[in-house]
Order: structure tokens, then sequence, then C-alpha cells
């Protein structure tokens, strides 16, 4: 017997020893992405410092219904497919065996985001293998290094569920370019409920197969998947399960060319805030003015073009990728609205495809305009409507660029590198100049906004209007008047103008007399101080010199000395 088992257990153990020696510099990557995305999941809020970036709380809201016995797409409308939301109600579920810590939902995000650490770990392996079957291993694993030093879809990971919807359509095209076709279709079908995306892999599998038999086949093994999963969805409430695809039917145009064009600079909105009222469903958007239906046929008729086209050139593995990638670009190009977590869907056809620093850099400018849109626009200048329509048009000049990379590559031949590289690096030239001429703009625009709702204004305007420029303005106080966050405000408002110096009386400072003194001797002419009325700063001052002027704004005082 224990001779049976060392017999069954020798294979396996020479399996794993040569794909180690096969694979082990990607296994190391595999085990820092894996171990750094799982201290991210546990340590690091997307948006840093500025704000919340992540849905985490919205997926939550809606699951926590489940606790009052309602489900989504049975009592209440949803603007994504059945199986994420119900995915959520369970992970919600799940999250409740533990008792909280800290904020509502510590656990809720700790699970899924473990979660989606799974479908990016999935990602990752998947684009590797797919890079392999692609090219040879060192640019199989070069392709893996670039996703993994990536910081989108890090963010995107900790905040949306896109990466989850991706490793569907990343397992049905790996499936397709290995010659199993319906297998790919099932996997696009079930990703068809995740995300709509998915299924853009079964036009190039289509091709792929050798006889219409086949392709039929391929079609009825992906509609029978659609149907039976989504069968149970529908049954319980057909209307409201219907909404969940016929919402994006009512959505207007947002961050996109379409959206400029209807001056439209806002992001996009599902419908109302009632979820329990269908009516709700699609509801305020703003009126929509373009011929969506010429634009649709115009977009249909270019892609049924393309593909045919397309119909003996993708049995070749790296023109099947390539007409991926050109579909994707195509529908986001198409697309009434985007929002930035849509990047995720762009990044793996640009590395794939662009295995190398051309690649690298084109993910990094989308990735640079992502984040000019949010959370640069939409939550520190979001009344600069230019600065989305930069990032927008920006992006779409990337897309429409890459697009045609993509169709050489599908098609005819690739674009020369020569060419490739100079397109890149014109593109890089290009948005460097743009930024280096609206990041001026940008910060004048945020410096004249925080001045707007600074609590500090009254006093800021009235040192504008009386102080000379090149006076000395020493805020004083102590910690508990809040004299360091005061002058901490004020500074970048007053630096240009005069010399702005600090002294707090808090006794573990040293002697604050000297360093006042300092301050009034360094004065020209006039010395402007801003304390609270009670501070000795104003007493020790008016024993030496005489007041010109005094302002109370909230029980601080702002007065002028004359030191000379």
């Amino acid at each position: 017997m224990d001779r049976l088992k060392e017999g069954a257990i020798q294979p396996a153990r020479r399996a794993w020893r040569a794909m180690w020696r096969t694979h082990r510099e990607f296994i190391l990557l595999l085990v820092l992405f894996v171990a750094f995305r799982g201290m991210a999941v546990l340590l690091v809020r997307p948006g840093g410092y500025i704000t919340t970036l992540s849905d985490f709380t919205f997926y939550r809201l809606l699951a926590s219904y489940a606790s009052q016995g309602f489900y989504p797409a049975v009592h209440y409308w949803m603007e994504y497919q059945p199986i994420f939301p119900w995915l959520a109600v369970g992970i919600y579920r799940l999250s409740l065996w533990f008792p909280n810590w800290g904020a509502p939902g510590f656990w809720f995000n700790l699970w899924l985001g473990l979660f989606f650490l799974l479908a990016e770990t999935a990602n990752l392996i998947l684009l590797y293998l797919i890079a392999g079957t692609l090219y040879r291993r060192p640019v199989a694993l070069r392709v893996a290094w670039i996703y993994g030093f990536l910081f989108a879809p890090l963010l995107i990971m900790l905040g949306w569920f896109d990466g989850f919807a991706l490793t569907f359509l990343l397992l049905a095209l790996y499936l397709t370019l290995r010659q199993r076709h319906r297998a790919g279709g099932i996997v696009a079908g079930l990703g068809f409920l995740v995300k709509l995306l998915p299924l853009m892999v079964v036009p190039v599998a289509f091709w792929r197969e050798p006889t219409w038999k086949r392709r039929a086949v391929l079609l009825l093994v992906t509609l029978a998947t659609i149907v039976v999963v989504a069968l149970p969805f529908a049954l319980l409430n057909p209307d409201l399960f219907a909404l969940s695809w016929t919402i994006n039917l009512k959505r207007a145009s947002w961050e996109t060319v379409w959206a400029l064009l209807e001056g439209f600079y806002g992001y996009g909105l599902a419908g109302g805030g009632n979820r329990f009222d269908p009516a709700e469903a699609g509801a305020l958007q703003h009126a929509s003015t373009l011929p969506w239906g010429l634009i649709t046929a115009g977009f249909g008729l270019l892609y049924l073009t393309l593909w045919l086209a397309a119909r003996d050139k993708v049995r070749d593995a790296r023109r099947a990728a390539a007409f991926t990638g050109l579909t994707m670009n195509l529908v986001t190009l198409y697309l009434k609205g985007y929002s930035p977590q849509f990047l995720v869907w762009l990044l793996p056809f640009v590395i794939l495809l662009l295995p190398g620093l051309r690649g690298a850099v084109y993910a990094l400018l989308l990735s640079a305009v992502n984040l000019v849109e949010s959370p640069l626009y939409f939550t520190l200048l979001p009344d600069q409507t230019w600065l989305l329509a930069a990032a927008v048009l920006a992006r779409t000049g990337l897309l429409i660029l890459l697009a045609v990379e993509y169709g050489l590559m599908a098609l005819r031949r690739p674009i020369p590198s020569r060419w490739s590289r100079r397109l890149c690096l014109a593109a890089s030239l290009t948005l460097l100049a743009v930024a280096g001429i609206a990041a001026p703009a940008a910060y004048d625009a945020f410096y004249r906004n925080r001045l707007a709702v600074s609590p500090q204004r009254p006093l800021i305007e009235t040192l504008t209007a009386e102080a000379a420029p090149g006076d000395w303005v020493v805020i004083g106080g102590d910690e508990p008047a809040g004299a360091q966050g005061v002058y901490d405000a004020v500074y970048p408002f007053l630096r240009r103008r005069f010399h702005v110096a600090s002294v707090q009386t808090d006794w573990w400072f040293p002697d604050w007399q000297p360093r006042l003194q300092a301050a009034a001797q360094s004065a020209p002419g006039e010395l402007w101080l801003y304390a609270p009325a009670d501070s000795p700063l104003h007493a020790w001052l008016a024993d030496r010199y005489p007041r010109l002027a005094a302002h109370e704004f909230d029980g601080w005082l702002l007065t002028a000395w004359d030191t000379e």
C-alpha cells in the first residue's frame, strides 16, 4: 500500500518541480503580488488623503436590504446584471458572523476585498498564460511584471467589481486562444451575467471554429449558459430582472465625447434614489440631444465590416487577441458613459499587444488621465469643466490611436516598430505639453476655490486691503486656541505678499518674548499680529509700540503696530 501511495505521489512531485523550474520567476512575482494586494486590502483606503474612491459602501448598503428580506432584482432594481449583487448579499451575510470593528462595514469590506483579490490574482495568471500563448516566456513574464506594477488595477480592486468581471473575459479569451471555444463560450456567458463585456470574445471564437456547425454549437452553448443561469433570477421578478438590462438604454451620456457634445460635465447616475420604485430606474438623466440611432448604426456597421474582414485572420492567436482589443476600444468609444473603473478593461490589451516600453507608457498615460478625471476634477476642481474636457479628449485620442494599432495587428500588418515608437512618443509629448500648460491654470483655480471657502477669508482679505506688501504678519496663540492650524491655513494665501511667522505661547516652547521681539525688529514699518483677543502677545506689543489698527474675527484679534 505504501508503495502504491509513493508511486502516486512521485509523478505529482515531479510535475510540481517541473512547474517550479519553468515558472519560478512568475511564481515569485505572484507571491509578491498577492502579498502586496492582500496587505492593501487590510490597510489601504482608496482615495488616500483626498477623498473616498470606492463603491464598497454602496454595495454593502444594497446588500444589507437582505436583512429585511429584500433582494436585488427581486424587490428592488439594480443597474448591474444579477451575479454580483447576489454575491454581495452572500458576503454581507458572511460579514454578520463577526463582531464589527470601527466603522460599520469592516468585515464586509475585508471579505469583499479578499474575494476581489482572488479575481485579481486570476487576472495576473491569465495574462501570463495568454502572453505565453502569444509570445515566448520572457515576454509573458514581462507582461505579468508590467501589470503587477500598475497602480490602477490595485485601486480598482479596492473599490469596484470590474476586476472580477474582467476575470471572465480573460479566461474566455485564454480558452479561445487554446482552441477550447465552447468552454470559452460558457465562461463568456457567465461573464455576461456579471457585466456585459466578456461576451465580446464570442465573435472572435466564432471565426476560429472551422465549420458552421461548430459555430452554431458555440452560439447555442453560450446562449444556453446565459439562459440557464439567468432563468431563476428572471422567474423571481421578470420586470425587475428586465430592468437590469434595459436601464442602460435610458441612461444619458457621461464622461465621454458624447457627454461633451451634449454639454454635460457630471458623472453618471443610474437613476433616482428610491430603489423600490421601478419608475426611478434610469431617472434623473440630462436631456439627450444626439442621434443615438445613427451613432449605434454607424458603430455597428463599422464593427460588422471589421468582423467580416477578420474571418480568416483571427485563426492566428495574436490576431485574435488584437481583434478582441480592437473590439474593447470600439465599444468603449461607442458607449454613452465612461467611469474611471472601466480602465481595468483596457489595460490588459495595452500590455498584451504592446508588451514593452510602449505598452507601459500607454498604460501610464491612460492611468494619469483617469486620475485627472477622478479625483482631480470631480473632487478638487468640480467647477473647472475644461479639465474634464481635456481628460476625456486625451483618453479618446489614446483609445483611437491604440484602436488603429490593434486593427492593423488584427487585419493587416502591425505598424512598423519605429513608427509605433514615434506615435507613442508624440502622444506622450503632446500630453506632457498639455499637462504643463494646464497645471498652472488648475492650481490657480484650486487656489481661488480654497480661498473662497476658507474660514480665514475675512482675515486674508483684510490684510490684503490694509497691509503693505512686505509687512510682517505674526500668527500667535497657543495649542488650545488652534494657533498652529490657523497658521497652516493662512500661510498659503499670505506667503506671496507678506513675511509670515508663527509665535506660539505654549509652555513647552522656548520663551515667546524674544521671538516676538525679533519679528518686530525685522518688520520694516508695520507688524501685524493675529492671535486670540486674550493672548499676551497683544499686551506685550502694546507696552512697546503704538497700535495702528484692530479688527476682531470670532474671538481673534488682528492688530497692526508701528515698529519704526
